[in-house]
C-alpha cells in the first residue's frame, strides 16, 4: 500500500470519526449514513484520482465532481437524465431542498428533525469538510493543519448547544485527528530506513517501531485526556466544546458583562407541540391577578421574523440584586400595583440565560451574577443559566394602564432611546403597508391604531384561527404575508405581525418572550404552575408616560388573555386578567412527572427565605471546607501508614531508606548516589550526639547488608534509631519546617506522584497491547492485500 494511500484513508477516518459531533444537533442517527457517504465519495475520488496519478491541482476538482455526482443521486435521483446526467430539474429539487433545511434548521432548536433538506444541507457541508481534510493531509502534505477543517464541524454544535458537545465527542473527533497524525509520524520515520532491532514479521520499515507507536499512543492518549480533564479545573476556560455552558462554573457568578442569547422563538413551538405538558417552574404570588411573566423582548424585524439585539450591562452597576430604577418613559404618578413573587425551577427543565420575573421588577433577591438591561427589560445572565437555580424573589411596582392614560399619550415625548432601538422603519411587502393603512384608517391617537390592530385578528369575523400546526410557508414566500394571507398560526405569528403592523403605523413596538400565568395549585391559593404549554410570545408598544404596553392579538383559544384596558368599555374582555388565572379543579392531579410545589416552593410558599439560601450556600461551603480537609489529609496519613508500614518489616535497608525520606522532608543533605557512610558525614553536623550515634548504627548496618557476606548485618534496635535520627533532624529544624515535614512531606508527595504515574503507565501499557491487538488482523489483511 503506497503513502498516499494510507493517507487517504486516515484522512477520511479522520472526517467520519468527526461526525460524532453532529449526534447532538441531529435527531435519531438514519441521517448518519447519507452524510458518511459524503466522506466515502471524497475518499474514492482521492483513491482513484491517486491510482491513475491525475496531477495534483485536479484531484480536488475529482473529488468536487463525485461529491456532487453523489448528492444528486441520493437526493434527487428521479430528476437525472437516464438516472446518471443531471437536468435543470435536478438543480431545482436541490435548491428547493436546500431552502427546505434552513428554513427547518433556522425554525427548530437542537436537536433538530433530519428532514430531507437538512440532511442534504449536512451532508454537503461534511463533504466539503472531508474534501477540505484530503486537500491539506494528502496533496499539501501539512497533516497538523488538517485539524482545522475538522475543528469545523465541532465549533458550530459547540456554538448552538447549550451544554456543549461532551466530552466523549471530543475524544471521538479527536482520536480520528491523531489517527492522521500518527500515520504520518509512522511514514516519516520509515524515511529513516530499517529501525535498529528485529523487525517483526510481515512489518514495515519504521513503520511498525512498537516503542514508537507505544509513545505516539500515549502522548495522543494523554493530551485528549489533558484536553477534556483540564478545563474542568481551571476558571475561565471555555467549556463549550468539551460540555458546559461556556460561560465559566455555574456557580462563580462571574463571565463577561455582554451575552448574545438565541431566538426564544425557535424552541417556542416545540415546547407547545410537546405531546405532554412539562412543568418548567412553579411560583407564589400576593397578586390577585397576576399577568404574564417576562423572560426577554426582541427588537429587530429582518423580514421573516424577530430576533434579538445584543444584551449589554456592566457586571458591576447592573446586578438586580442592587435594585432596578424605573423604565424611561414611566410616570411615577401612574398608578402601580407592587407585586411580590417567589419563582422555584422544576429542576433543568427551563435553561436560558434571561430570568422569567413579572412586568416591573425592581429588586431581585437571587444567586449569581444576573444583570438588568434598561432597554430590553430583561433581566440576563453572562456566567449561568436557570438550569438547577436556587429560589429567588422578585419585587415588583407593575404599572396599571388605563384607556384614559393611553389615549391621552401622543408618543410626543418618545425617549431617543426608544425611537433608535424600537421606533427604526421595516422592510415589508407592499401589500402588507397596505394591511396596515386599512386597519388604522380612521383613528386618531397612537392607542386607537394599537387597539385597531389587535381587534383585527381576534374579531372573528376576519377569520383568523390559532392553529400551530398550520402548514410553513412556501418555498420563496415571506412568513409575514404567508400568516397574513392564511391566517393560520399560533403566538409567535400573532405576535410577530402586530408588532410589525404597529412599527408600520409609528409605534415604537417589540416582541415579547415568556409565560401566560400559569394554573392555578389546588389547595395552594396564590401560587401557580407554569409549563411548556403556557410558553407565549406577545407584541408591546410604547406609550409616553406608561412605558412598554402589552397587547394581546392572540386568539382566546390559546388561553391568552386580552388585557382590559385594550378593549372598548362596551365590549367584555375574551379573558379578563382580574380573574387571574384559572385554578385546576380541585382534586384533579398534576400531569405525570411534575413535581409537587411544596418541594419547590416550601409548604408555606416560600421557597427557602433568603436565610434558607445562605443556609444552602454555607453547607456547600462546609462540604467543601470538608473535602479540602480531606484532601490536605493525604499526605499526612499516607506519610504515618508508609512510616508504620516500614516499621511493621523494618529490615535495615528499609530503616536506611527511612533516613533518607527524614533528611529529605526536612530540606537537609542528602544524595541518593552517596555511600551510608558518606552520607552520614555530611548529616553529622545537623544532630546532636544520641542522633549521629543512632544514624552511624544505621549507616554501618546498611554497609553490611550492601557489602559484607550474608548474616553479618544486625537487625536489632533499628526502629530506636530511626525514632532517634528523625527526633535528632526536627529538633535541628525550624517549626515551619517541622509543620511541613509533618503535614506535607515531600519525600510522601514524591511517591505518590511516582505511584500515580506507575498505575497511569499499566493502564496505557494495557490501552496499548488493546490497540496492537485490534490492529493486527487490520494489517494482515492490509499486508495480504499489497
Amino acid at each position: 500500500m503506497t503513502r498516499q494511500t494510507r493517507r487517504t484513508l486516515a484522512a477520511g477516518l479522520a472526517s467520519a470519526m468527526a461526525l460524532a459531533a453532529l449526534f447532538p444537533v441531529l435527531q435519531g442517527g438514519h441521517w448518519f449514513w447519507r452524510v458518511l457517504g459524503a466522506v466515502a465519495a471524497v475518499v474514492v475520488a482521492g483513491l482513484l484520482s491517486r491510482a491513475v496519478r491525475l496531477p495534483a491541482v485536479l484531484q480536488p476538482v475529482a473529488a468536487l465532481l463525485l461529491l456532487s455526482g453523489y448528492l444528486c443521486v441520493v437526493f434527487a435521483h428521479g430528476t437525472l437524465d437516464h438516472g446518471v446526467l443531471p437536468t435543470q430539474g435536478t438543480l431545482d429539487a436541490l435548491r428547493a431542498l436546500a431552502d427546505a433545511g434552513r428554513a427547518d434548521i433556522d425554525k427548530y432548536a437542537p436537536p433538530v428533525t433530519p428532514s430531507t433538506g437538512v440532511v442534504l444541507l449536512t451532508a454537503a457541508g461534511v463533504g466539503a469538510v472531508a474534501l477540505l481534510v484530503d486537500l491539506v493531509a494528502v496533496v499539501l502534505d501539512r497533516v497538523a493543519l488538517a485539524g482545522l477543517p475538522l475543528l469545523a464541524l465541532f465549533a458550530v454544535p459547540s456554538a448552538v448547544l447549550p451544554e456543549g458537545l461532551g466530552g466523549l465527542v471530543f475524544a471521538i473527533g479527536a482520536s480520528g485527528w491523531l489517527v492522521l497524525l500518527l500515520e504520518e509520524g509512522s511514514e516519516r520515520v520509515g524515511r529513516w530506513g530499517t529501525p535498529m532491532r528485529a523487525a517483526l514479521p510481515g512489518a514495515r520499515a519504521g513503520g511498525d517501531d512498537s516503542s514508537l507507536g507505544r509513545v505516539g499512543r500515549r502522548i495522543g492518549a494523554t493530551a485528549v485526556g489533558l484536553a477534556i480533564v483540564v478545563p474542568s479545573f481551571v476558571p475561565g476556560l471555555d467549556h463549550r466544546l468539551l460540555g458546559g455552558n461556556g460561560n465559566g462554573a455555574a456557580g462563580s457568578g462571574e463571565g463577561p458583562s455582554r451575552a448574545t442569547t438565541y431566538n426564544p422563538l425557535t424552541t417556542l413551538k416545540d415546547q407547545l407541540t410537546l405531546p405532554e405538558p412539562r412543568q418548567l417552574f412553579v411560583y407564589s404570588t400576593d397578586d390577585d391577578s397576576p399577568d404574564y411573566v417576562r423572560m426577554t423582548t426582541l427588537d429587530t424585524f429582518d423580514g421573516n421574523g424577530w430576533r434579538s439585539s445584543k444584551l449589554e450591562a456592566d457586571r458591576d452597576d447592573a446586578k438586580v440584586q442592587k435594585g432596578i430604577s424605573r423604565p424611561a418613559g414611566e410616570d411615577e404618578g401612574a398608578p402601580h400595583r407592587q407585586v411580590r413573587m417567589r419563582v422555584a425551577m422544576d429542576g433543568d427543565s427551563l435553561e436560558v440565560h434571561w430570568l422569567p420575573v413579572p412586568f416591573g421588577p425592581r429588586k431581585i433577591d437571587v444567586s449569581g451574577t444576573w444583570l438588568w438591561d434598561p432597554l430590553s427589560q430583561t433581566v440576563f445572565s453572562a456566567s449561568r443559566t436557570t438550569k438547577g437555580l436556587d429560589p429567588y424573589t422578585v419585587e415588583a411596582s407593575r404599572v396599571l394602564p388605563t384607556r384614559e392614560s393611553l389615549l391621552a399619550a401622543t408618543n410626543v415625548a418618545v425617549s431617543l432611546n426608544v425611537a433608535a432601538r424600537y421606533g427604526n422603519a421595516i422592510r415589508v411587502s407592499p401589500d402588507t403597508v397596505a394591511l396596515a393603512e386599512q386597519i388604522t384608517r380612521g383613528t386618531t391617537t397612537p392607542y386607537d391604531a394599537a387597539v385597531a390592530i389587535q381587534n383585527w385578528f381576534t374579531n372573528p369575523v376576519n377569520g383568523y384561527v390559532y392553529d400551530f400546526q398550520a402548514s410553513p410557508p412556501r418555498r420563496g414566500e415571506n412568513p409575514l404575508d404567508a400568516f397574513l394571507e392564511g391566517k393560520h398560526g399560533f403566538c409567535e405569528q400573532y405576535a410577530t405581525a402586530m408588532a410589525a403592523l404597529l412599527r408600520i403605523v409609528g409605534l415604537p413596538s417589540r416582541v415579547a418572550v415568556g409565560f401566560t400565568p400559569g394554573q392555578g395549585v389546588p389547595g395552594r391559593e396564590g401560587t401557580y404552575s407554569v409549563t411548556t404549554s403556557d410558553a407565549h410570545a406577545w407584541p408591546e408598544a410604547w406609550f409616553a408616560g406608561t412605558g412598554w404596553v402589552r397587547f394581546e392579538p392572540t386568539p382566546a383559544a390559546s388561553g391568552a388573555m386580552t388585557p382590559d384596558y385594550s378593549v372598548a368599555p362596551s365590549t367584555t374582555p375574551t379573558t379578563s386578567p382580574s380573574t387571574g388565572p384559572t385554578p385546576r379543579p380541585t382534586g384533579s392531579a398534576f400531569p405525570r412527572g411534575f413535581r409537587d410545589a411544596d418541594t419547590l416552593l416550601g409548604p408555606d410558599g416560600a421557597g427557602g427565605t433568603a436565610s434558607d439560601a445562605a443556609s444552602r450556600h454555607l453547607g456547600r461551603w462546609a462540604l467543601g471546607a470538608l473535602v479540602l480537609v480531606l484532601v490536605a489529609a493525604v499526605p499526612l496519613a499516607s506519610t504515618a501508614l508508609r512510616r508504620r508500614s516500614r516499621l511493621r518489616r523494618l529490615d535495615p535497608l528499609l530503616a536506611w531508606e527511612q533516613v533518607g525520606d527524614d533528611v529529605t522532608d526536612v530540606g537537609g543533605p542528602w544524595r541518593a548516589t552517596d555511600s551510608p557512610r558518606t552520607a552520614a558525614t555530611r548529616l553529622d553536623v545537623l544532630l546532636d550526639e544520641p542522633g549521629r550515634a543512632a544514624l552511624d548504627r544505621l549507616a554501618t548496618a546498611a554497609e553490611l547488608v550492601r557489602y559484607a557476606p550474608a548474616g553479618r548485618a544486625s537487625g536489632t534496635g533499628l526502629a530506636e534509631d530511626t525514632s532517634a535520627v528523625r527526633r535528632a533532624l526536627h529538633a535541628a529544624a525550624p517549626r515551619s519546617v517541622r509543620w511541613r515535614a509533618k503535614a506535607f512531606a515531600p519525600s510522601t508527595l514524591h511517591w505518590l506522584s511516582h505511584l500515580v504515574a506507575e498505575r497511569v503507565a499499566d493502564v496505557l501499557d494495557l490501552t496499548d497491547r488493546v490497540l496492537s491487538w485490534l490492529y493486527r488482523p487490520a494489517r494482515r489483511v492490509l499486508r495480504l492485500r499489497t
